[in-house]
């Protein structure tokens, strides 16, 4: 079977599925810790630390908008008609407008930049002047890594602000916005370490190296993804909930670590196959 080296349009397919299915793991992961929750709690990549809202009655209504929030990004990002889409967008900015403007000391406020830069994200990818719209979620994301405190979460924001840069230059060939995507990325990964944040950076790194015809840096990149995040061996430890039944105990562990581990290690091997097959 011949292969066919990757093309610029197929990386950014690629790039905009990943930053899609990533952005919705972190709203889902903030929204299991506050009082409104709706919809089901898909796996996830990335874990964070708890936001205690729960005991403040002011709190609600930004609990709610936030919950709005999540769920309409995930409805449009899931529609598969461009009026839906950009309606849920379009509703989702409106939550998050407002936990911005009335919330904006709350633990939620950073969340909700996540979130408005995340949906303009997608409706600058589905605009014709798309390459232009992507600097407000740029600077959204700039303002976000400087509203939180903790290097994961940093490190989260850089690969969003990574995959704007990137999808701006598939817009707009311009090569700065290339190296920016590249330093976006590398920075993740400096912060992210050995967290799901640094991982997904490498994977995005690899990705423009990859691009650049660079395959022995993409390479080195990616094995070392596949090698620390490889789904460990299991030799059945125990969590309260299971520790009655060690064969749900041992499924329950096994689960664990697909969440952690498991799927980036499949990503870079699935990248490192395709590496091979175009040599």
């Amino acid at each position: 079977m011949s292969h066919i080296k990757i093309n610029k349009k197929a990386l950014k397919k690629d790039e905009v599925r990943t930053f899609g299915l990533n952005a919705w793991d972190y709203f889902e992961e903030h929204q299991k810790t506050i009082l409104i929750i709706a919809g089901a709690i898909v796996v996830l990549f990335i874990i964070w630390k708890i936001y205690n809202v729960q005991k403040q009655n002011v709190m609600r209504e930004a609990n709610l908008l936030f919950s709005q929030a999540a769920n309409s990004f995930q409805t449009g990002l899931n529609s598969e008609q461009k009026e839906q889409k950009e309606q849920e967008f379009q509703k989702c900015l409106d939550s998050c407008n407002r936990i911005l403007s009335d919330y904006r000391s709350s633990p939620l406020a950073a969340n909700a930049l996540y979130v408005k830069g995340s949906a303009l994200f997608f409706k600058a990818n589905a605009s014709p002047d798309g390459a232009k719209e992507l600097d407000e979620p740029i600077s959204i994301f700039n303002e976000f890594i400087n509203s939180v405190s903790s290097n994961e979460e940093k490190a989260v924001g850089y690969v969003a602000l990574g995959y704007a840069y990137e999808n701006k230059y598939f817009l707009s060939e311009d090569k700065q916005l290339l190296n920016a995507a590249v330093s976006a990325y590398e920075k993740a990964i400096e912060l992210g370490k050995d967290k799901a944040a640094g991982a997904e950076a490498m994977l995005c790194k690899a990705r423009l190296m990859e691009l650049q015809y660079k395959d022995d840096e993409a390479a080195a990149l990616l094995e070392k993804v596949k090698t620390d995040r490889k789904h460990p061996v299991v030799f059945g430890g125990k969590d309260e909930a299971y520790s009655k039944d060690p064969q749900m105990n041992f499924i329950f562990q096994q689960l664990k670590n697909m969440e952690n581990y498991y799927s980036y290690s499949q990503m870079a091997q699935f990248s490192l196959d395709r590496l091979q097959g175009q040599k």
